[in-house]
């Protein structure tokens, strides 16, 4: 079973009832594919305005209780900053990035951009 990181993009296209994120996150409810989430992507879900129209947060929670949350520890923060650094993307996406290259799995955003200059960081939009 192969192991992937998901940007908050993602979720927050299924959240909204976007189309094609549904069958990418059956994958992972259905065990296909382990699904991981940086725990900022969960700080970054409940900031959003969108967040407040989602139909309840035993939605939101039972979306979350799909994945494995990775904590942003010594070595993600201090690779994150070191993204930030080198390549000026903001730093929640330099810490998802570094989620993903410490993990050592590949990226799904459906803003491929904002990650596009990270070296090494496997990215890929999954619709």
């Amino acid at each position: 079973m192969s192991e992937i990181v998901l940007d908050t993009t993602i979720l927050i296209d299924h959240l909204r009832g976007y189309g094609p994120a549904e069958p990418f996150i059956k994958k992972i409810e259905n065990g296909e594919v382990t699904g991981k989430i940086s725990m900022l992507t969960v700080a970054e879900l409940f900031a959003g305005k969108d967040s407040a129209n989602w139909r309840g947060m035993d939605e939101v929670m039972q979306l979350l209780d799909l994945f494995v949350k990775v904590p942003v520890d010594e070595i993600i923060a201090a690779k994150g900053g070191m993204i930030r650094r080198d390549y000026g993307i903001n730093i929640m996406d330099a810490i998802i990035a570094a989620t993903a290259l410490v993990n050592g799995s590949r990226l799904y955003t459906s803003n491929l951009e904002d990650f596009k200059p990270v070296k090494g960081l496997d990215a890929e939009s999954p619709y």
